[in-house]
């Protein structure tokens, strides 16, 4: 995201819609765009509709469900309360809907065909509150040549982004950090990589290569743990939940399955 002030939400959207790939394809724009730029996600902080999110009752540590579905969501381009994420100079897109899963009901769908793009969700969840994430995720394959640590190897089969607001910002700034959890390739379960792109984002390596291709994978971690151990601090809350699927860097079609999404507070007799 951008530490610029003064600046209009429209302006804001535009300048870092574009940022991947200008980045990328651009290299007389790069020191200008690296001053500049941030990580995407962030910028819902401007559209000023995230919303608290109430715990859920009725079981032994409270939860917030963000990724839930049902029959009656299937066939749509946009779950209720996410927002599309895009990338308007990469000629590829990523579609998103929701399908029909035997296993989980209704879950999203992600086609990229060589291209970018994602799914957000805009909150304000406490992240001392609920530290414990959850997650399903199934892939079609993984991404040949995918390398957390290379530009042209910044594409991922699945991605799920959660970004934190910072717990001293200045005054009208839109900056925030991110975790990205990812199902790479090539690179070790657990790695913490700076991203290549935006340096307030850190690639968590949550799942690596091929063999449970097609089958769905359950995950979980603890997101205050992981963002002390990416960035040396304590996040501020919770500010939104993307899902992602790109092979524009790469050049490959992939698709992925995206299911249940929680974040949780520890057990009592742990707390």
């Amino acid at each position: 995201m951008m530490r610029k002030n003064h600046t209009t939400a429209q302006s804001v959207w535009r300048e870092l819609s574009t940022g991947k790939a200008l980045v990328r394809n651009r290299g007389g724009f790069v020191s200008m765009l690296m001053r500049k730029l941030r990580w995407l996600l962030p910028v819902l902080a401007v559209w000023g509709d995230a919303v608290p999110v109430p715990a859920g009752t009725g079981e032994t540590h409270e939860t917030v469900r963000i990724a839930v579905f049902s029959a009656e969501h299937i066939g749509r381009a946009l779950p209720d309360g996410w927002k599309p994420l895009g990338f308007p100079l990469i000629s590829g897109k990523t579609s998103y809907s929701v399908v029909g899963d035997s296993r989980f009901e209704a879950v999203i769908h992600a086609r990229s065909a060589a291209g970018s793009g994602g799914l957000v969700y805009p909150m304000s969840l406490r992240s001392d509150s609920y530290p414990l994430l959850s997650w399903s995720w199934k892939i079609s394959r993984t991404v040949p040549g995918s390398r957390a640590a290379l530009r042209d190897g910044d594409d991922f089969s699945a991605r799920v982004i959660v970004s934190f607001k910072e717990l001293e910002k200045q005054k009208g700034s839109v900056y925030d950090r991110a975790l990205c959890y990812v199902w790479g390739e090539g690179d070790p379960v657990d790695s913490f990589v700076p991203n290549p792109y935006h340096d307030h984002v850190v690639t968590v390596v949550a799942a690596s290569g091929g063999d449970q291709a097609g089958d769905w994978m359950q995950l979980s971690r603890n997101v205050v743990d992981d963002y002390v151990t990416a960035f040396g601090a304590q996040p501020g809350w919770i500010s939104a939940v993307t899902v992602m699927t790109d092979g524009d860097d790469t050049g490959v079609d992939i698709e992925a399955w995206y299911g249940p999404i929680v974040f949780s507070s520890p057990p009592a007799e742990t707390r």
